[in-house]
């Protein structure tokens, strides 16, 4: 920093340290940068890290761009599957556009019908897509809901991971999704081989 430069590259910068002193250095980098007004160019492997510090963030796929957008768009707007499947969690079930009426797509994923809302498309009715939805927005239900977007199926596999639990349901249609709620909202939730 003592040269003034106007880029700062940072080839994983923090690859080498524990999980909490990586948080600290996260935000201190974040400051630094703030502070002088520096564009960081920062390398990394690790997705936390690059969407905790990035405004924008390039994905590379065999040597090419496979998205380049802000983290929040990545992660709501995969540009392709394997976009979606690289960020995060996904669930990706197969579809077909039955329906389009102005932004809301009607969809037939696997014999079920859904409704997506605000979707950026140039989707032509019949056309084959991948419904991309993140685990944290699936919610299970013993009893099924009277509105909404309704997949149903078996538990057949329960994580308790400290701050979330994960469940895997294999869905009557033959998709497995997993669905992610935070621990301490879930006090006596469903349990393996439950019909959800």
């Amino acid at each position: 920093l003592a040269g003034e430069p106007k880029l700062l590259l940072l080839d994983e910068p923090l690859s080498a340290l524990d999980r909490k002193l990586r948080e600290e250095i996260q935000f201190e980098l974040m400051q630094v940068q703030r502070d002088l007004g520096l564009t960081f160019l920062v390398v990394t492997h690790d997705q936390h890290e690059a969407m905790a510090m990035a405004s924008r963030m390039a994905l590379l796929r065999e040597g090419a761009l496979a998205q380049v957008a802000s983290p929040r768009q990545l992660y709501e707007k995969p540009a392709s599957r394997w976009v979606a499947r690289f960020i995060g969690e996904a669930n990706l079930l197969e579809a077909r556009v039955c329906e389009i009426e102005a932004s809301n797509i009607k969809l037939d994923v696997e014999g079920a019908m859904h409704s997506v809302a605000d979707a950026d498309h140039g989707l032509e009715p019949g056309a084959a897509v991948a419904l991309c939805v993140r685990p944290e927005r699936m919610v299970l239900h013993r009893e099924q809901p009277l509105s909404g977007n309704v997949l149903a199926g078996e538990i057949v596999e329960i994580v308790y991971l400290g701050a979330s639990v994960s469940w895997r349901v294999l869905c009557d249609n033959g998709a497995l999704v997993r669905v992610v709620s935070q621990s301490a909202i879930v006090e006596d939730g469903p349990v393996r081989g439950a019909r959800v």
